[in-house]
């Protein structure tokens, strides 16, 4: 694809958006009879099966991106005209039905053609057309996705189904299928639900590969290590290259339970010319064991495990990947593991990369019964949540009626902070108990979750629990290293409510005979604020102002590009109510109308409301299922969201309460003193607080609290420790001078340290109104906390401090989904 016809579709997608052990014996057990098949629900999700698909010959760009029609974004399959893409292998189902969403981003400049898009399946050269549609090409801001249900054929098995469009050649149009999913009421083999394979180590081989023994290609090139760029990842970091024709050995005595887990991908070798790769690269896994010389050296030492492949097909094959596990036989000694990467037709220099490659070893243990022991734990993550836009919380507003007769009966947390104020770090903390600065996750470049860090999920497996995750937001997706966590993992990216809570509740249908633990992190109120009618304009009834579902329309609205800059950048933003609803770009500095920001709060608030009513479906769902009496259910947050209350936009570029006090309500049915609880909570205490009312043993690694301690003498002078990388100290004269910062606070006070520029600024919190009220440090009555600060920041220097590499173009499309670049 042309340079130029890139930076068009890239300019087109330009978003702007805020972005174990227990106490009950569970070992191994004996293999249970094989269970008979049941009638389940199958879905065949296509994004995730981008790297083994294959464009047609001529095909402009193929991707992964994530769209904004109208203020509704979504994960999509991009395309630009015209383009063909087949793919293979599909296990279909008689009765199965493609749904998708389609719509076309276009290019900045004069209007263009329709965009058409097809649906066909081929198979043994007949060609049977499913679908078509042609979509005019609105300008920016105005066209809109529609949704489609194609019926497959019958007896689709074998064949190659193809998405195609077709439209002017080089416009630059993005022609975009959203979440394209095969569903049908599919046939499952027997399933032995008898166990719960849980992970007890996890051995990382990639850092063994300096004493692996290594066969260069027939071109003199050798395994060695490579920087990469993942294709969904938030940076660069290095991997194991492997070129085409070399391979590479590693020792290891493998025992029961064992496999192999791999993350392989594209990468081009550093003296890679410019040309396309064409053709396909397979990785080969082999094994041998060495303890019988006989045999190591006979001519059938070598057992194949398995393969995977990728094609090459494509413009730009180094951003696609693929995962595999494959298991690893047992030996009473050593044994040697072998990769060889083989490549057909390969044009171009490219090497196999392997970002992720670890020895992992498993046990079954019993799976817990709905009848047995425990309870089930649901725990619901809204993004971007400020507790403040909750009624239970004061919200002047009836945003939550539904949480809010809820939370009558459960325990509703005060005084809740988040670790840090943007996603990552925060859901991290969530989910192992420890702040940023013990888990290592601090920026953008410390992307994913460390292997051998245990989480909750990996507790209550242990534990006998059937585990799961719907994730809204890619951040907490497969490549940030989340999947080995869950036996169930759905990225359901940038999906409204509604449709998340649709494939959970496919999930507890099947599953509500088990003991289950699923973490559900919703996207609302995280922008874009666009919630669904009747809920867009739901606290502003009868708007006729500018923002009308194109609030994000940076690339042609100067108004929106100003927000653009305050958002991603954290620039200072003045309000200037002479200016209405526009907004001005100094580059320092914002200037924009009041009315801009309550317009905003309008939407986000209608976006809470619309939260709230899927809530509602959620609870009448588990009472029909007859699960709500035995299950724990959290409401919580990972960061809040500022509208220039103390100047800035967004969220991660301070520390005031708008961006770190979040909600944390626990609906349990055993709770028998429903109550607000006053001590001061992190979202490092959730592990705690379920482990302990489960009755399981609460890891000795884990740094936070139960309840008990919260609401003991300790709790209401506690103080709680937040970071950010990307702090921005006021009085910036620079479009995005962050830096990192930490802040101390307790129910009075609080604490801010930028280590960079040695500068500490303290305040004294009104009890009434939680306003900030400056405080010089000397009268601060914490006089150990600049010490305690400075000992974090020497915790984390050398990782937070970091120089920042530059995001690859994959990257910066990830990172411009979320709001955190421009």
């Amino acid at each position: 694809m042309r340079v130029a016809a890139r930076r068009r579709l890239v300019l087109a997608f330009a978003l702007l958006a805020a972005a174990v052990s227990c106490r009950r014996d569970a070992g191994r057990g004996e293999a249970a009879p094989a269970l008979p098949p049941v009638q389940v629900e199958e879905q065949l999700d296509l994004i995730p099966r981008l790297a083994q698909a294959v464009p047609d010959p001529g095909s402009g760009l193929v991707d992964w991106a994530f769209p904004v029609l109208r203020d509704d974004q979504r994960e999509a399959l991009v395309m630009q005209p015209p383009a063909r893409l087949r793919f293979r292998g599909l296990p279909i189902h008689p009765g199965a039905v493609l749904e998708f969403g389609y719509g076309v981003a276009p290019p900045p400049g004069p209007s263009i053609a329709p965009v058409t898009f097809r649906v066909e399946w081929s198979r043994g050269g007949a060609r049977t057309e499913l679908f078509a549609a042609a979509v005019e090409v609105l300008p920016w801001g105005e066209n809109e996705w529609r949704e489609a249900a194609v019926p497959m054929p019958s007896g689709a098995a074998g064949g190659e189904l193809v998405l195609a469009v077709e439209g002017p050649e080089g416009s630059g149009v993005g022609a975009a299928w959203s979440w394209p999913t095969i569903r049908s009421a599919g046939r499952r083999g027997p399933d032995d639900r008898a166990r719960v394979r849980a992970e007890t180590r996890r051995l990382d081989l990639l850092a063994r590969t300096d004493a692996a023994t290594k066969t260069a290609a027939p071109d003199g090139r050798a395994p060695g290590a490579l920087q990469v760029e993942l294709p969904d990842d938030l940076a660069s970091r290095t991997a194991l290259g492997i070129p085409p024709g070399a391979a590479i050995r590693f020792a290891l005595e493998p025992g029961a339970g064992d496999l192999l887990r791999l993350r392989f991908h594209v990468a081009p070798a550093p003296d890679a010319p410019s040309s396309v790769a064409r053709g396909r690269l397979r990785l080969v896994v082999a094994f041998r064991s060495t303890t019988d010389a006989a045999a190591r050296d006979g001519p059938a030492a070598w057992q194949v495990l398995g393969e995977t492949f990728l094609e090459l097909a494509s413009e730009a094959p180094w951003r696609r990947d693929v995962r595999a596990e494959f298991a690893l036989p047992t030996t009473d000694g050593a044994a040697e593991l072998e990769l060889r990467v083989e490549g057909t037709d390969v044009v171009g220099r490219v090497v196999a990369g392997l970002s992720e490659l670890a020895v992992v070893t498993t046990a079954n243990v019993a799976r817990r019964g709905a009848g047995e022991a425990g309870r089930n734990v649901l725990v619901l993550l809204v993004d971007a949540l400020r507790a403040d836009r909750l009624g239970l919380y004061g919200c002047p507003r009836d945003t939550s009626p539904n949480l809010d007769r809820a939370a009558r009966d459960g325990l509703v947390f005060d005084r809740a902070y988040t670790p840090t104020p943007w996603t990552l770090p925060a859901v991290v903390s969530l989910l192992t108990g420890v702040g940023p600065t013990t888990h290592g996750i601090v920026n953008a470049l410390d992307s994913v979750l460390p292997a051998d860090r245990a989480t909750l999920p990996d507790a209550l497996r242990a534990a006998g629990y059937t585990t799961a995750a719907f994730l809204g937001n890619p951040l907490i997706g497969e490549s940030h290293g989340f999947r080995p966590a869950f036996e169930h993992f759905e990225e359901c990216f940038f999906m409204d409510a509604a449709r998340l809570n649709r494939r959970l509740f496919r999930w507890l249908r099947t599953h509500r005979t088990e003991r289950f633990f699923a973490y559900v992190h919703y996207m609302e109120p995280h922008a874009p604020y666009a919630a669904p009618d009747p809920f867009y304009d739901f606290f502003s009834p009868g708007y006729s102002g500018r923002f009308v579902r194109n609030t994000w329309n940076v690339a042609t609205d100067p108004t929106a590009a100003a927000l653009g800059n305050a958002l991603s950048n954290g620039v200072p933003v003045e309000l200037r109510p002479e200016l209405g609803e526009r907004a001005e770009d100094l580059g320092w500095r914002v200037l924009a109308g009041n009315a801009v920001f309550e317009r905003h709060l309008d939407l986000y608030d209608g976006e809470v409301r619309f939260w709230d009513e899927q809530f509602g479906r959620l609870r009448r769902e588990l009472e029909e299922l007859g699960l709500a009496r035995d299950t724990i259910v959290v409401v919580v947050s990972d960061h809040g969201e500022e509208f220039a209350e103390h100047g800035r936009f967004g969220h991660g570029f301070d520390f005031f309460d708008e961006a770190l006090r979040v909600p944390l309500v626990i609906l349990d049915p055993a709770e028998t003193r429903p109550r607000r609880v006053a001590g001061t909570t992190s979202l490092t205490d959730l592990i705690p607080l379920l482990l302990d009312r489960l009755d399981l043993t609460v890891p000795a690694a884990m740094e936070g609290w139960t309840l008990d301690a919260v609401e003991g003498p300790a709790g209401a002078g506690r103080a709680v420790l937040s970071h950010s990388a990307y702090f921005v100290p006021d009085g910036v004269l620079q479009r995005a001078v962050r830096t990192p910062a930490m802040s101390l606070r307790d129910a009075g006070y609080q604490l801010l340290c930028v280590p960079r520029d040695g500068v500490f600024t303290a305040f004294r919190i009104a009890p009434e109104t939680g306003a900030h009220e400056p405080l010089p440090v000397a009268e601060l009555p914490r006089p150990e906390w600049p010490g305690i600060l400075l000992r974090e920041h020497a915790r984390q220097a050398e990782r937070a401090l970091a120089a920042p590499r530059a995001p690859s173009a994959r990257d910066e499309q990830l990172l411009r989904a979320l709001g955190y670049i421009r």
